[in-house]
């Protein structure tokens, strides 16, 4: 049969339910025969060791978008990475969303909701080396993680691809940068799901 999707197009965020009774898998790129611009997030049962089926589509802002990563935040809520594909100066949308597995329109596409423009990031005191004007970038092609720390507070990271070059500069080794968010509006956290400080 021919392929249905685009090689290195495979499972790119993959987490579990809080009980970890369940994980979800979703795709990085579009399906044949799927709606333009939209991505499958499956189930799957660890007990059962089957796929239970689909649960929706997540819809790009953009068709040339993917995504880097899915993480829980509760039974219903998660948060998914999508990016475009370029970096440094040229990098324009890099942004985590939040969507609800009960919040599907008549297509089976989740409503979602941004949490973090990773390009537009406050930063008023100058922390990061790179900040400009009170603003900092997080310009890299692989942006593929994130983890909640707390209600308030996210640790995302970028793949390095070592020695790939051009997040920081055209001519500079790509380094795997570890940035803190502090979220404006706090996540409703299921038991479990991140850690207390």
């Amino acid at each position: 049969s021919p392929a249905n999707l685009p090689t290195s197009r495979g499972f790119e965020g993959m987490t579990t339910n809080p009980a970890r009774t369940k994980i979800y898998a979703m795709l990085e790129g579009t399906v044949s025969g799927d709606p333009a611009g939209t991505v499958r997030l499956m189930e799957f049962d660890p007990q059962a060791k089957r796929w239970v089926g689909l649960l929706g589509r997540y819809q790009f802002d953009d068709p040339s978008h993917a995504i880097g990563e899915l993480a829980v935040v509760n039974e219903n809520e998660y948060l998914v990475i999508e990016r475009d594909g370029r970096q440094g100066a040229e990098a324009r949308f890099k942004r985590i969303y939040k969507i609800d597995l009960t919040k599907r329109d008549a297509n089976g596409i989740f409503t979602k909701e941004l949490v973090a423009d990773l390009l537009n990031i406050a930063d008023p005191r100058g922390l990061a080396p790179s900040t400009q004007g009170g603003v900092f970038r997080f310009p890299y092609l692989t942006i593929e993680a994130v983890l909640v720390l707390d209600p308030n507070t996210l640790l995302v990271t970028n793949d390095n691809n070592y020695p790939a070059t051009g997040g920081r500069g055209a001519e500079v080794k790509d380094a795997n940068e570890f940035i803190w968010l502090r979220l404006p509006t706090a996540l409703r956290l299921a038991p479990g799901v991140g850690q207390p400080r």
